[in-house]
């Protein structure tokens, strides 16, 4: 295949054994653009028509994009076939060897040129540092329409030029070329006034030409551009380098990434008696070592589980273990995306995290769009960790993030944030509840060392009858801990009832904490929810939840996906799903609340009639008798091995063995 090479550090171009290629029409250019953002891996059609159209695609977008993917493919191949570009089921891919794109290029020679500088190379540095540079033509994607994600992802490439060119300004100054540092700062400053690396790099270059006034006249001009846009002053390294040539202090070293007089120290209190959790801790620390590439990277880890399961222990744990890495301070925010008072909208949030970085309320500026830029300016030469607490979904997480530098951002949600760790490369870590001797210490820890050790068998039934939840363990200690005389015997043998085992959780409200995952639910995949308090578990497939909503698999399997989004169901093995035994019984007491009788009733025929016509029809399958086509044979034992434990639990939940016809059931049958 003849090689081809792709560039969008500028307007996008493609060349074909170093000609250049006609790319076509502006949609078809953006299609390109939006597959090499994604290279190496299939981007469906819905996510291509919205970075086409934007929210209002036309009927004929599916059409459309096959037309500009041809005419991307006879382009590329020179008017014949070409293996790039692979037709592919449900979207569409851009295969891009390595040294194919300018950008990835541009990244490798700026993380050789910061190796280079640490280990002392100067000239090697120098020279990755032009390399690296010398890629850039303009804006990135230049005259292509902005439809999302791309300014973001503008933004986020546009970060990452004006750290390496703060990086070269460094280089500059330390091979003795003060001049060209100072002329390339200007040129930074004039695009990015924010940039405090940038103005150090600028002092000290004119003070080393001499011109010390002119290096202070800068300051001067730095504190007013910082006072106007953001209400901060400078940071005190570079008031340090200011007094250092104003008292003429020799060769005054560049200083760093700008600071607070007080960095921020957020972190609420950590957990007393937090315990376990070792693989999950181990790794969150693995993810601060160094890139292998040495990029300087924000780090983003997502932290998602169901309600009470301990996310934000486990943050907070972690948060004040590292507080020590992060020098320019911790940023804690609640952003309630789940609770009373609704989410906390982008906008505020960002406004609060403004403030917590020593912003002035007067200077944050009235717009989300604008506040994202500020904090990202703010934030770019800092390295802080920034604490997301309680997220609702990805949308309210994606404008607090920074767009370069070494901060660390952790968000705990009960979304499974699967768009943050799509397009922002966020590191998930889905968070489930303990192993049986972990939730053992877990609530001996809480009750303390101080109070006799429960029976074993009364620890072992709670620890089951909690289903292991960490919120309800903790509730549980708390009972104990506060009543000396409530015996766990008792407790044990009050949780036994499902019926009333939320109530012996009440002083925790898992009632409400569970209850504002079931709010956030669409009406139907809440219906849903409801009904599976009727299914006996362990494991609901999609057409057996189809069945039981009256609704057949091909409505139910959104659903599905929904609740196992926020973290009610989870699916063990694709299309068959588990509900937590805490949830059932809140689903159990919804669907008594919600549900009339002959609802609930006319559900349990349909579930019943599900098992027992796929039942039926396996059996006869597997049957003596005229053979088979072996792949049905194999089917029905499928069925049978993936739903015996689930018919054991049918037949023993079912009030009469003999309930008479049932809905498409033939009496006789």
């Amino acid at each position: 295949m003849t090689p081809v090479r792709f560039e969008l550090l500028g307007p996008l171009r493609a060349f074909r054994a170093d000609r250049p290629v006609g790319l076509g029409p502006a949609k078809q250019r953006l299609l390109l653009a939006a597959l090499l953002l994604r290279r190496n891996e299939l981007v469906t059609s819905a996510e291509l028509a919205g970075v086409l159209w934007g929210e209002d695609p036309p009927a004929s977008a599916a059409a459309n994009l096959r037309t500009y993917a041809h005419g991307l493919r006879r382009a590329l191949g020179g008017g014949g076939a070409w293996d790039g570009m692979p037709v592919t089921r449900g979207g569409y891919l851009l295969r891009v060897p390595p040294g194919g794109l300018d950008l990835d290029l541009f990244r490798e020679a700026a993380a050789r040129a910061r190796q280079a500088m640490a280990a002392g190379d100067l000239a090697r540095a120098r020279s990755e540092c032009d390399r690296a540079l010398g890629l850039w033509r303009g804006r990135p994607l230049a005259g292509l329409p902005a439809h999302p994600p791309l300014p973001g992802w503008v933004a986020r490439v546009e970060e990452l030029r004006l750290a390496a060119e703060e990086l070269y300004g460094e280089i500059l100054l330390a091979t003795g070329s003060p001049a060209t540092a100072v002329q390339r700062m200007r040129v930074l400053l004039d695009r990015a006034p924010l940039r405090e690396r940038a103005w150090a790099h600028l002092m000290l270059g004119l003070h080393r030409t001499g011109d010390s006034a002119g290096a202070l006249e800068e300051y001067r001009r730095a504190w007013r551009v910082f006072v106007t846009d953001t209400g901060l002053e400078p940071g005190p390294q570079l008031v340090a380098l200011r007094d250092d040539i104003l008292h003429r202090r020799p060769q005054p070293a560049p200083r760093g990434a700008p600071g607070t007089a007080a960095p921020p120290r957020q972190l609420p209190p950590a957990a007393r008696a937090f315990t376990g959790r070792t693989a999950e801790l181990a790794l969150l620390h693995s993810v601060l070592g160094p890139p292998a590439d040495g990029a300087e990277v924000v780090t983003i880890l997502a932290v998602t589980g169901m309600a009470g399961v301990g996310k934000t222990a486990l943050a907070l744990h972690w948060a004040h273990q590292v507080s020590a890495q992060f020098p320019d301070g911790q940023l804690y925010l609640d952003l309630h995306g789940y609770g009373p008072g609704g989410p906390l909208p982008p906008s505020a949030a960002l406004a609060a995290l403004l403030g917590s970085l020593g912003v002035r309320p007067a200077a944050v500026p009235p717009g989300a769009e604008e506040r994202t830029a500020l904090l990202r300016s703010v934030l770019t030469s800092r390295k802080a960790l920034v604490v997301l607490d309680n997220a609702r979904d990805a949308d309210q997480v994606r404008p607090l993030l920074p767009g370069a530098g070494r901060s660390t951002v952790l968000v705990t949600s009960r979304d499974r944030l699967s768009g943050l760790v799509t397009r922002e490369g966020a590191r998930p870590l889905p968070l489930e509840v303990p192993a049986g001797e972990e939730a053992r210490a877990l609530l001996l820890g809480r009750l303390g060392a101080d109070r006799p050790a429960p029976p074993p068998e009364a620890v072992t039934e709670i620890i089951a009858a909690t289903g292991r939840l960490p919120l309800a363990l903790s509730v549980v200690a708390a009972r104990m801990a506060t009543r000396p005389a409530l015996r766990p015997a008792a407790l044990a043998e009050e949780l036994r009832a499902e019926d009333t085992r939320l109530d012996a959780l009440a002083e925790g409200d898992v009632r409400g904490v569970f209850s504002w995952s079931y709010r956030a639910l669409t009406p139907g995949a809440a219906r849903l929810f409801r009904l599976l308090g009727l299914h006996p578990g362990p494991e609901v497939s999609v057409p057996a939840a189809g069945a039981l909503a009256g609704s057949g698999p091909g409505a139910a399997g959104p659903w599905l996906r929904e609740l196992s989004r926020l973290h009610l169901l989870d699916e063990r093995a694709p299309g068959r799903y588990t509900v937590h035994g805490l949830l059932r019984c809140y689903a159990r007491e919804l669907l008594h609340a919600h549900e009339p009788g002959h609802a609930r009733q006319a559900a349990r025929e349909r579930l019943y009639d599900h098992y027992l016509r796929h039942a039926r029809a396996a059996a006869l399958l597997l049957e003596p008798g005229p053979p088979s086509p072996a792949s049905d044979r194999a089917g029905a034992l499928a069925w049978f091995q993936a739903e015996y434990p689930v018919l054991l639990r049918v037949v023993r939940q079912a009030p009469d063995p003999s309930p008479g016809p049932l809905p498409g059931r033939p009496a006789g049958r």
